[in-house]
């Protein structure tokens, strides 16, 4: 799971939180989600965490960003504690 804020400028040249962006949510099943190499997806905008995506092929899009990790079976960091 993820949560997402938008960048605010600190006016230092750094950047903090700014305002609430989304929640986002990777499953893994090999078997349900066998089209997008076992990831299931979600992802939720807004305060009122509003589904994103008209269907299913939102997954696509998240597929296709994770891309550049498939050699990390598609995930970009590990979880704390996790091996590395």
């Amino acid at each position: 799971a993820k949560v997402a804020w938008l960048q605010q400028p600190d006016g230092k040249g750094g950047i903090t939180t700014g305002a609430f962006q989304q929640v986002e949510l990777m499953i893994k099943d090999s078997k349900t989600y066998a089209s997008t190499e076992g990831w299931g997806w979600g992802r939720w905008r807004g305060d009122d965490l509003k589904p994103y995506g008209k269907d299913a092929a939102f997954q696509n899009e998240c597929i296709s960003c994770h891309e550049p990790v498939a050699h990390n079976d598609h995930v970009y960091t590990a979880p704390i504690g996790g091996a590395q």
